[in-house]
């Protein structure tokens, strides 16, 4: 293990693996325990199997999974009193909370980071991290021909050495006059994450977008396998972002403050950036999403644009995936389906139903669209089957995909803070907070 402290700098890359087991106990068999009984609950969840190798960190607090059934049937109770209605009745199921966290400040060129989970029967997981998940820029390597005679003195007929040049007027040639080597890009950033999620479970997968740095590139997928179809329910948030801004430090004899600095972005300047959701559903894949966003030319950065840092690109000299994403800086993808998201789904029909197109004469501050992509019979049956019992007529089961997309993270994460509200029901008002911010 390196001795590395979190949070410094590291240029070196590593192969990450870690696994979390979550699973509840306590009570009768499989049942959960029921709102009345929240406050004195008899059933708990813990992970049985928390392991992660460098730079990958699984965290899990105790006090945040402990409060979470009572938040949940708090929020109940005051949903019901303001709507004058009974209090929600619905199983309340134990939430255990894992911070996904990287020693470093972000992932460097060359990072695996490959990540399993299991959200056992009758537990919730909430799936967090700490930050923005941060890709920095593609480390350049030279050739292996280019690195073997960078590191070996090579004489070529018919040239002078450096002792003969010396021993006669003429100077020898200057090594900052030679044209600089050639170079290939690293390895990609990745990482992999598979998830289980067992009958009568809940995974709320929501990160904090991730943000690639200038000419880097990344790469994720994300396999969420929901074990029942009328009982496994699905949350999962993808978002990214165009990249970081900062401020330009002012020359020695300026006089401008901190609130005067120019501001100096490095927005769409990553190289390649590729995600890939999919979701299967008792062993059949319903979503398979795929995302590529790649750069006009794989050239790496001249000598003087190293000398001089970020340049600022001007409009002449805009990349493509700039034009294209323009004015939005945020894009977010959210996928909903099981029985414990239905509430928030039916909210967001009502919503899109409502929204009403006008003509306008330049791009809204925020976008956002809403489909159904399938609809289940929660008893699961077909043709002549399903008309024998009607109540499992009623109870339909959407899958559904929300997108987002707005000028920064800020803004897509205040709409989702204002759109997803009813998901305080399933995790409580406190990790609600902790995963859009107040």
């Amino acid at each position: 293990m390196s001795t590395q402290q979190p949070g410094s700098f590291r240029a070196q890359s590593f192969q990450a693996t870690g696994k979390a087991t979550l699973r509840s106990f306590g009570g009768s068999g499989s049942r959960q325990y029921s709102a009345v009984s929240a406050s004195s609950s008899t059933r708990w969840c813990t992970f049985s199997e928390l392991a992660f190798t460098f730079p990958l960190k699984l965290i899990s607090p105790r006090q945040s999974s402990e409060d979470a059934v009572k938040r949940i049937w708090e929020y109940r109770q005051r949903q019901a009193k303001g709507k004058r209605r009974e209090p929600d009745d619905a199983l309340i199921k134990p939430v255990g909370v894992l911070y996904i966290v990287g020693y470093g400040g972000g992932l460097v060129s060359g990072d695996v980071v490959k990540l399993d989970i299991d959200v056992g029967s009758g537990s919730t997981l909430l799936a967090l991290t700490q930050g923005s998940t941060k890709v920095f820029k593609v480390r350049r390597r030279l050739p292996a021909s280019a690195s073997s005679m960078h590191h070996h003195s090579v004489r070529i007929p018919g040239e002078k050495t450096t002792d003969e040049y010396s021993a006669s007027t003429a100077t020898p040639p200057s090594p900052t006059n030679l044209a600089p080597p050639r170079t290939e890009p690293g390895p990609d950033t990745r990482q992999y994450f598979r998830v289980i999620v067992r009958e009568n479970a809940t995974l709320a997968l929501i990160p904090d977008p991730v943000t690639c740095y200038e000419h880097a590139r990344y790469e994720q997928v994300q396999r969420i396998d929901c074990r029942c179809p009328k009982t496994s329910s699905l949350a999962l948030l993808d978002w990214y972002t165009s990249g970081r801004t900062l401020l330009a430090q002012p020359q020695h004899n300026s006089e401008v403050n901190d609130l005067q600095k120019v501001n100096v972005s490095e927005l769409w300047g990553f190289e390649r950036y590729k995600s890939r959701n999919e979701i299967r559903v008792a062993d059949h894949v319903i979503v398979r999403d795929s995302l590529l966003l790649s750069s006009d030319a794989d050239v790496p950065p001249t000598s003087g644009e190293r000398a001089k840092g970020t340049e600022r690109r001007d409009r002449d000299s805009i990349s493509t995936l700039a034009r294209r994403n323009a004015p939005y800086g945020c894009y977010a993808t959210l996928f909903l389906l099981g029985p414990d998201f239905q509430a928030i789904i039916e909210e967001l029909v009502i919503a899109y139903h409502q929204v009403q197109q006008r003509v306008l004469r330049e791009a809204p501050a925020l976008l956002w669209s809403f489909s159904i992509l399938r609809e289940d019979r929660a008893g699961g049956g077909t043709g002549a089957d399903a008309g024998a019992n009607e109540e499992d007529n009623e109870c339909v089961l959407k899958t559904a995909v929300l997108r987002v997309a707005a000028a920064d993270a800020e803004a897509v994460r205040t709409w989702l803070r204002g759109a997803l509200g009813q998901l305080q029901a399933v995790i409580g008002d406190d990790l609600y907070k902790q995963a859009f911010g107040t």
